[in-house]
């Protein structure tokens, strides 16, 4: 999701505290050219840093793997005084890659630029399976890296493999989640739906791209979302789109061809289009 509105909008969203609310406000921030970049860049090297670290390796080894030198200089800098101030808690944090200025603009309600969408946290559980959806992409780096439990050689190259991964994520926080539920009988014949749950009247489905599909993806894609509304809890319907090759070049016209408010045969949903990583 976030890469999705960077790409897209060149914005952040998030969740940032206001002092003088003494609450959360949920916000959208647009990031100009050189913010973008440098924003970017910082997640690169930060990325980097993870991974490393995943290796086994300590902070200042890790760290060397950045191959950022002024991002490499700025987190040292930034840890002297983290250790000096006896914050060391904060040593590797990412504040230390974004630097000050992007640090300021991404953590806290600066006037002027944070875009307030609402007040406070208004349960919005959709929004929540929609940021749980976004990490899919590091769930599946974590568990792809070889693991020091034992845990080694799975592979993530299917629709259902995802959707597997997904699924262990979101039923932690939805438990009603339901995987492969059928929708209503028609003609004699129904369709598994790849997730389902019921508490938000929301389906999931998962489409995997490959060389063989990018061509008929988008006409599969409208098929499911002519059949899913006669399942009896579709008020929502998120197409996840895991595209790790990067093939799909027109994500935008994507999303506007598939994504809005639809009808069928009585029933009102929306559809909303995610592309991950």
């Amino acid at each position: 999701m976030a890469l999705q509105s960077l790409s897209l909008e060149s914005a952040i969203y998030g969740y940032l505290w206001n002092d003088e609310d003494h609450a959360f406000w949920q916000t959208r921030i647009r990031l100009r050219p050189d913010e973008l970049v440098r924003y970017v860049d910082a997640m690169r090297a930060l990325d980097q840093f993870y991974s490393a670290m995943d290796s086994g390796l300590n902070g200042d080894a890790a760290l060397d793997r950045v191959s950022s030198r002024e991002i490499r200089a700025r987190v040292r800098a930034y840890n002297e005084w983290a250790a000096a101030s006896n914050y060391l808690d904060q040593l590797y944090c990412p504040a230390a890659f974004v630097g000050e200025d992007l640090e300021e603009l991404t953590c806290s309600v600066v006037a002027g630029r944070a875009e307030v969408l609402g007040r406070g946290y208004a349960h919005d559980r959709r929004h929540l399976l929609k940021e749980i959806l976004s990490q899919v992409p590091q769930s599946v780096s974590y568990l792809s890296r070889p693991a020091r439990s034992g845990i080694h050689d799975l592979a993530f190259d299917s629709e259902l493999t995802i959707r597997d991964i997904a699924f262990a994520m979101v039923r932690g926080i939805f438990p009603d989640a339901l995987v492969e539920d059928p929708t209503e009988k028609h003609a004699g014949r129904s369709k598994n739906v790849d997730l389902v749950i019921p508490g938000i009247r929301t389906i999931v489905e998962f489409k995997y791209i490959k060389p063989g599909n990018r061509g008929v993806y988008v006409d599969e894609l409208k098929i499911d979302i002519g059949s899913y509304p006669k399942h009896s809890l579709c008020g929502h319907l998120f197409c996840v789109i895991w595209d790790p090759g990067q093939l799909v070049s027109d994500r935008k016209a994507v999303i506007e061809d598939l994504a809005g408010p639809r009808s069928h045969s009585g029933r009102s949903f929306t559809v909303e289009v995610m592309f991950i990583p």
